[in-house]
């Protein structure tokens, strides 16, 4: 029960227990980086799921590679 520890642990209630949710998933199945527009929430909640990194995609550079395109297209 990831989830239950992280409700307990953060003194989650309302709407936001779906956020730990995504949360406790993210540490049982070992994923490393969430990507959210809504940061302030879940970088509240990272701390309960050690070297899970919040990352907002209005930040970060994403390489797309497309065989009709130019393979070192950068987009923001």
């Amino acid at each position: 029960p990831a989830w239950k520890t992280i409700v307990s642990a953060g003194a989650v209630i309302g709407k936001r227990v779906h956020d730990a949710r995504l949360v406790a998933v993210c540490q049982v199945h070992g994923v490393t980086h969430l990507l959210t527009f809504n940061t302030g929430h879940f970088t509240s909640l990272a701390p309960h799921c050690p070297g899970l990194s919040v990352v907002d995609p209005a930040t970060y550079k994403v390489r797309y590679n497309n065989p009709r395109r130019d393979r070192s297209t950068m987009f923001m």
